[in-house]
């Protein structure tokens, strides 16, 4: 999975509904938006794909293998 892929999938799936937010907090008066991004809890999946992305492949990431741990982190997190 690269960061463009990411990217054009935020920007497509995503980006209405957080503008959504954004525009609601701003009449409200709220930081709601901040704070479900504030508490947005990451897997070793995602610590994985920062960590390579920093340190491994000059900013590409691509479809690793997740470890075990990270597999299970990710099935545990559906689940909630």
């Amino acid at each position: 999975m690269s960061y463009a892929h990411i990217n054009r999938w935020l920007k497509k799936q995503v980006a209405p509904s957080l503008k959504m937010l954004q525009l609601i907090d701003q009449y409200n008066g709220t930081n709601e938006l901040k704070a479900i991004i504030d508490g947005g809890k990451l897997t070793q999946r995602h610590w994985d794909l920062i960590h390579h992305y920093q340190h491994h492949r000059n900013g590409v990431l691509t479809d690793v293998e997740p470890s075990e741990t990270s597999k299970k982190s990710d099935y545990a997190d559906q689940s909630k």
